[in-house]
């Protein structure tokens, strides 16, 4: 219902804060990832990027879920929303996906495959239709929350895999 969405957007509001970290660190990235010709140099610099991204973006979301618990006990965030503790990690888990994914994508660019985005991105929401519906459904806010992670599981191991499909090609010639 409209309490249940209204809980689901804070959430997801709060979790965007990772996202935003992200992208600026990919602004001062992407010029040098799009400079670099070598590329076992560059998949060891992304594949230590991902290691960075995965826990300081998670330690981030850590604060902002204690930001989130902190809220509720002093009443900046009404108690009736403390359904967000349950949800916040998902929605956190799943934007320091986003951003690893996003790393990721940078490699699309690279090889000159930006069309497969919308291939992707076409797929994971005919999927994402079905999931949203059945587990928003049955689970409500933490099925919603729950499919959005599992969407971002799949589209972060498509992106890595097809990453190293090009590089692992381009390197053989």
């Amino acid at each position: 219902g409209e309490k249940g969405m209204a809980i689901y957007y804070l959430g997801f509001l709060l979790a965007t804060i990772v996202l935003i970290i992200y992208q600026s660190f990919n602004f001062v990235w992407n010029p040098l990832f799009m400079k670099e010709k070598d590329l076992i140099v560059l998949r060891r610099k992304t594949n230590r990027y991902l290691w960075i991204i995965a826990f300081g973006l998670g330690f981030v979301g850590i604060f902002i879920w204690i930001g989130a618990f902190v809220g509720l006990k002093i009443n900046l965030i009404p108690h009736d929303y403390n359904q967000i503790l349950l949800i916040l990690p998902f929605l956190i888990i799943s934007q320091v996906l986003t951003a690893m994914s996003l790393l990721m994508m940078n490699f699309m660019t690279y090889f000159e495959k930006t069309y497969i985005q919308v291939f992707v991105g076409g797929f994971l929401s005919l999927i994402g239709y079905f999931i949203y519906s059945y587990m928003g459904e049955r689970f409500e806010v933490l099925g919603v929350s729950l499919g959005v992670m599992f969407l971002n599981i799949l589209m972060f191991l498509f992106y890595y895999f097809r990453t190293q499909y090009y590089i692992n090609n381009r390197l053989k010639t």
